[in-house]
């Protein structure tokens, strides 16, 4: 354990962590939830994808999401849309049209679908239009990560998630964002066959 802190997306505050050396890269993760918080990647593995989908239903955050994705240069093109209704009819287009998408954030409490029906529904069109391997999902909201919903993400593999927070910052927000979408995506790519 180390007496050093760093924030942790899902217990959604400060907390002891520890390294660890996977594929060439060191981790830090959350002593209490294992949470992945921070990683020294190589720098030679690419992390820009094609194609990312996020759905939320607050204007703000939409707004914000496609900005700051936009400016990182992380995707060629982000599509954001206000729910998983949307989002799933989307997906489910871009897959019958043989086109990627290869990161997928949700809100988890949306109208018309939540975050977790969405995932029910992307997960069964890949399996329908044999998309391997599957598309990382970030599940999004400020509800905190208790043992019911790490249950419920455990269903959609590869699946994340990121606590909005209270008040908290829309840079700081977005760069966690930004840093988990980066890690998935590697590890999504080095994975692949």
């Amino acid at each position: 354990m180390s007496s050093d802190k760093k924030y942790c997306m899902c217990c959604d505050e400060d907390v002891s962590y520890h390294s660890i050396i996977r594929e060439g890269n060191r981790e830090m993760a959350c002593d209490f939830c294992g949470f992945v918080l921070d990683v020294v990647q190589d720098d030679h593995v690419v992390t820009k994808v094609r194609c990312m989908v996020t759905a939320d239903d607050s204007d703000m955050i939409r707004n914000l999401m496609k900005t700051q994705l936009q400016e990182s240069g992380i995707a060629e093109e982000i599509l954001v849309l206000a729910d998983g209704q949307q989002a799933v009819t989307l997906i489910s287009k871009k897959f019958s049209e043989g086109k990627p998408v290869d990161c997928i954030i949700l809100d988890l409490e949306m109208p018309v679908m939540n975050g977790i029906s969405a995932a029910r529904i992307i997960r069964s069109l890949e399996e329908r239009f044999q998309i391997t391997p599957a598309t990382p999902l970030i599940f999004f909201s400020s509800l905190p990560c208790n043992e019911d919903l790490k249950k419920k993400l455990s269903l959609f593999p590869p699946a994340s998630y990121i606590n909005k927070g209270n008040g908290s910052e829309p840079d700081q927000l977005l760069k966690r964002v930004k840093q988990l979408v980066s890690f998935l995506i590697k590890k999504n790519q080095t994975s692949s066959p």
